[in-house]
């Protein structure tokens, strides 16, 4: 049961990122779905691996959206390189995160 629950935590708070950083694309504030993505971070300890990996894949792609964001999206996924060979050792975000960096550094 109490599984249970915590899979439907995760799922509403998963959901209410996901509309609060569209809301924030119809805005293009880039600014503030940084801070979400900044936000993600600390939930780690308590959400799967893979569902913080998929979240912030999924930030990253909306921030993308937004005009001119490279500069942004360049900070950004240095910060969570950073992030992610700390503690939290996400390999696989890792490797997402150096292939998306290259493509950014190929676009500017």
């Amino acid at each position: 049961m109490k599984d249970k629950e915590n899979d439907e935590s995760i799922k509403v708070k998963e959901k209410t990122i996901y509309e609060l950083a569209n809301h924030y694309v119809t805005q293009n504030n880039a600014d503030k779905i940084c801070d979400l993505l900044k936000t993600i971070g600390g939930f780690s300890r308590n959400y799967p691996r893979a569902k913080i990996s998929k979240m912030i894949k999924v930030l990253l792609n909306l921030l993308n959206k937004i005009p001119e964001t490279i500069d942004i999206q360049i900070g950004m996924c240095k910060w969570l390189l950073e992030w992610s060979t700390g503690e939290n050792k996400i390999i696989f975000l890792m490797n997402y995160l150096e292939i998306k960096l290259a493509s950014l550094y190929l676009k500017k």
